[in-house]
């Protein structure tokens, strides 16, 4: 596995870069989902991208089992968790 999989540097930022599986596309509005992982260090993407992406996972899991009046949006506090999942106090 190469250690950029899942990550995306726009400018000097990392981000994590998720694929919308095929059948979720209409209810996120996007074929990709892209979450700031607060940092300019490739070494602490990588670190940072997998508390991430398992957020992204539970998310997509949710959507699929989900009724579809319900909200298709991830929650604002996103970035805000994954960063702080990732040793970032703030």
């Amino acid at each position: 596995m190469r250690k950029t999989q899942y990550l995306q540097q726009l400018g000097h930022s990392w981000y994590l870069r998720v694929k919308v599986p095929t059948t979720l596309q209409g209810r996120v509005g996007s074929t990709h989902i892209r979450r700031a992982l607060g940092t300019r260090d490739l070494d602490e993407a990588v670190r940072r991208k997998w508390a991430a992406l398992a957020q992204v996972r539970t998310y997509l899991d949710q959507l699929r089992t989900a009724a579809p009046h319900l909200q298709t949006s991830l929650p604002t506090t996103f970035a805000i968790s994954c960063t702080q999942s990732a040793g970032n106090p703030g």
